[in-house]
């Protein structure tokens, strides 16, 4: 794979060898070789198919009944292919677009294997493509965090409004935390044993499982001074996907692959004022330069009147069949806090109206917060 523009070669000993499943394939064959993998290539009667993985499950997974006869095409994501023409921008885009946790790679029309996001973090790491930044500059902050006593369905809502894949989770009411993923989540719906794989009897039961039960109370930290290449490397060296930010007094942030991408896209997109706009379709192409144009305006009142610096803005729209939208809107301020809106609605212009103003609201009522408790109706 040749980065074009970035003189660097991705060899056939950095690509990834992962099983390849038919579509047709029970999911429960391949949910222990999924984990061990992270990723695996699904391919149908036409040839390559997509990707699944533990975020292509979470996704398809709770809007679908999962049971023994569940095929794993239905839980694939139908992403693009990885060639010897694919750039490093090329490669990082997708990662930011698809969620995922991997892209396959083709040569000569033969697929032979996957790139992942620990390969995509060396590449990041030996082109420097982020050096002279710290972990304070894009980590995500404050931290969104719930207690043990939380449920499963809890978090996931959580998890689904704040467009995040991980939460802090606070043990015996006191500063001691853990830390809880979606792949976590995913765990807790597809019970693996050296054995067998067996599908929960009930989603709902699991929904209602304690948080505490499934979070890892050990967590690997980093200090918010720290060099951002520093915080790759431990997690290329660690096979994780995210650090804690935690300079000695408890949580301040968390810094994941997810920020990486998002540090790269932006300072490629500098011209454009930091301003994100993704999960554009058909139905949503035609709003691209109002919803680019209505973001800018926010961020020049916010920063000229308000005072408050604006890094980026991020905007995930997604629509369904009936034209319900869904959109995520994110801001991260200069100080590294991120503030976040989930709203739902059938007009994508008002929509958009009442997330800038919650936002707006947001940004000034929290100007100092490092840590957002998120407590559900029940708790006490």
């Amino acid at each position: 794979m040749n980065l074009l523009g970035d003189s660097i070669n991705l060899n056939a000993g950095l690509i990834k060898e992962v099983p390849i499943v038919d579509y047709e394939e029970p999911l429960v064959r391949y949910t222990e070789k999924l984990f061990n993998q992270k990723a695996l290539i699904v391919t149908d009667s036409k040839g390559y198919y997509g990707i699944v993985d533990s975020r292509s499950i979470i996704r398809r997974g709770l809007k679908l009944k999962i049971n023994e006869k569940s095929r794993i095409g239905k839980f694939a994501i139908n992403a693009p292919l990885l060639s010897e023409f694919s750039t490093v921008n090329n490669l990082l885009n997708y990662f930011y677009k698809y969620k995922l946790n991997a892209f396959a790679y083709s040569d000569n029309n033969k697929i032979l294997g996957v790139v992942d996001k620990y390969i995509a973090m060396r590449v990041m790491l030996s082109l420097k493509l982020l050096s002279g930044l710290k972990v304070k500059d894009i980590m995500s902050s404050p931290v969104v965090a719930i207690t043990e006593n939380e449920t499963l369905g809890f978090a996931i809502k959580t998890m689904n409004e704040r467009a995040i894949h991980r939460l802090i989770v606070y043990v015996d009411n006191s500063s001691r935390y853990g830390l809880i993923t979606y792949t976590d989540i995913i765990r807790s719906f597809l019970n693996i044993t050296s054995r067998a794989v067996e599908i929960r009897s009930s989603t709902r039961n699991i929904k209602n499982e304690k948080v505490g039960r499934f979070a890892v109370t050990s967590v690997y930290t980093i200090s918010s001074n720290s060099d951002i290449d520093t915080a790759i490397r431990e997690m290329v060296e660690k096979n994780i996907s995210s650090l804690v930010v935690d300079d000695g007094k408890g949580p301040i942030g968390i810094i994941s692959f997810t920020d990486l991408v998002k540090a790269y896209i932006n300072s490629k997109n500098e011209e454009n004022n930091n301003i994100i706009v993704s999960g554009l379709d058909k139905l949503t192409y035609d709003y691209e330069d109002y919803i680019k144009e209505e973001l800018g305006r926010f961020k020049l009142k916010i920063e000229r009147l308000e005072k408050v610096k604006v890094k980026e803005i991020n905007l995930h729209i997604k629509a369904n069949k009936r034209k319900l939208y869904e959109i995520v809107l994110r801001a991260k301020l200069e100080n590294g806090r991120v503030e976040s809106v989930y709203k739902t609605g059938y007009l994508l212009e008002n929509l958009l109206n009442q997330a800038l103003d919650t936002l707006k609201n947001k940004i000034l009522k929290n100007e100092d917060r490092l840590v957002e408790i998120v407590r559900s109706d029940r708790s006490e």
